[in-house]
């Protein structure tokens, strides 16, 4: 699994969840959405140095046990508090109680279940912590994150190590990899024939 395709999987985890909501990945050009929101964002990625390595059919292939952060923000206009008749409304801060609510979801059978069938495990990394900020003199924007650690495999194939692990082998976005690269082989043999020479 690559780190495109264990996006698109956290990205429904997620989606499941919080279907009142719209969940999008931050740092994207888009139209403010409007609230309640969940933006989405993966840290660095750290893989071992060395592979678990194996040779499939004369294939040489490394997995790379690695790890991602997910961070989660989400935004809320609140729950609205009850008032006495006459008084001016006001919101009660439930991003935090909300996104715990959601962490429960996380560590929940189901999810579990789900991690297990993607080859994926996904634990907390520290509290849910409350970031809500003034945004002017009278309004409040409630907002609580969490940080989470993304562990999955990534598989290498070939000789150069730019075979993906599903599907056919194109070029990275960035102009990576190339068909040179791709059809070099290196040589490998399945029988050998020991010919023993009295001295």
């Amino acid at each position: 699994m690559n780190l495109r395709t264990l996006r698109d999987n956290l990205y429904e985890i997620v989606k499941q969840y919080f279907e009142g909501a719209t969940v999008v990945w931050a740092e994207q050009h888009m139209v403010k959405p409007t609230l309640p929101l969940i933006t989405l964002k993966t840290g660095s990625l750290s893989l071992t140095t060395f592979p678990i390595a194996e040779d499939i059919n004369g294939v040489p292939t490394g997995y790379y046990p690695s790890r991602v952060t997910l961070e989660i923000n989400l935004y809320t206009k609140g729950a609205p508090v009850e008032m006495e008749p006459g008084e001016v409304g006001a919101t009660e801060n439930t991003a935090v109680n909300d996104l715990m609510d959601f962490l429960r979801y996380i560590n929940s059978q189901y999810v579990t279940d789900l991690c297990e069938s993607l080859d994926i495990a996904i634990t907390p990394n520290g509290p849910v912590q409350d970031v809500t900020a003034l945004l002017n003199d009278t309004m409040y924007q409630y907002r609580a994150m969490l940080e989470l650690n993304v562990d999955f495999m990534q598989v290498a194939k070939g000789y150069a190590g730019i075979i993906p692990e599903e599907g056919e082998w194109t070029q990275t976005p960035s102009g990576g990899g190339t068909e040179v690269l791709l059809n070099k082989e290196t040589g490998y043999f399945e029988k050998v024939i020991i010919e023993k020479e009295d001295i």
